[in-house]
């Protein structure tokens, strides 16, 4: 794979690969659902291609996704792009008890291991040594739900950083539009009440971020050449033109009101 190819190449290739080869491994019910988060996952990937062929400052890359759930971009990265992949989760949300449209954690190691992705079932959020060192690491969505601080998290995460390594944290805008307009309508801008109230474990959004304080947490732990990019990927699934998309995501991008940040910071 040409990682010196146009953004719209790349996008077509990840579009195929995910339809024709991980798209054939879940149970029909859960496709819509993949689809929908489908170019949120091609934003991230394309965000850490263009950190690898920047001047090919890294070689045969290492990534480690902490968090990574059903571990798409691994997959895509792996199967495509030859990258040595490895995720990190303590794969509870995955427990049969769950009855996942997405499969048991069992079927997601398989999923996982077919695509070359190496799987470790353990608690990012607990201090652990890693011996093993990466040129990437890697966190989407998954800092929103903790109901504790993620200073373990993220120290986990740069330890298992090479010198001269990049940190990647996405996380949605606490900030953006859809939340200004529900607020000015009076609606509550977090998870749904009944999700909330009626379910005994509850893995939704606890605290999200704000531009600014997303950029703090790279800042605070001494990392150097942070930038920050996001996206209303959402937005794609409501409108059907490509073109106004594009041009309200620039808008939105423009004036920080953008669904999801992504900040990227180097060891």
């Amino acid at each position: 794979m040409n990682l010196n190819s146009t953004n719209n190449d790349i996008e077509k290739q990840i579009e195929n690969y995910f339809e024709n080869e991980i798209l054939p491994t879940f149970k029909k019910n859960a496709h819509s659902g993949l689809r929908n988060m489908l170019h949120k996952n091609i934003f991230e990937i394309q965000n850490i291609l263009k950190i690898v062929s920047a001047k090919n400052q890294i070689k045969n890359p290492k990534i480690m996704d902490f968090g990574c759930g059903l571990g798409l971009n691994l997959m895509i990265l792996s199967g495509l792009f030859h990258f040595e992949c490895y995720g990190i989760d303590r794969g509870e949300e995955f427990s049969s008890e769950h009855n996942r449209e997405v499969g048991n954690l069992n079927e997601l190691e398989n999923r996982l291991n077919k695509f070359g992705v190496n799987f470790i079932k353990q608690d990012p959020t607990v201090l652990f040594t890693n011996t093993l060192k990466v040129d990437i690491v890697t966190s989407f969505d998954v800092i929103e739900h903790f109901s504790f601080s993620p200073a373990v998290y993220l120290n986990n995460m740069i330890n298992s950083l090479n010198k001269g390594g990049f940190m990647l944290i996405g996380t949605p805008n606490q900030a953006h539009i859809f939340n200004r307009i529900k607020l000015l309508f009076g609606k509550n801008i977090w998870e749904d009440f009944d999700y909330w109230f009626n379910n005994k474990i509850f893995y939704g959004h606890v605290r999200e971020l704000t531009t600014n304080e997303l950029i703090s947490i790279p800042l605070s732990m001494g990392l150097n050449n942070i930038k920050i990019y996001s996206s209303s990927y959402p937005l794609i699934y409501r409108l059907k033109s490509v073109t106004i998309y594009k041009i309200l995501n620039y808008i939105f991008s423009s004036i920080n009101l953008n669904y999801y940040n992504l900040v990227i910071a180097q060891k």
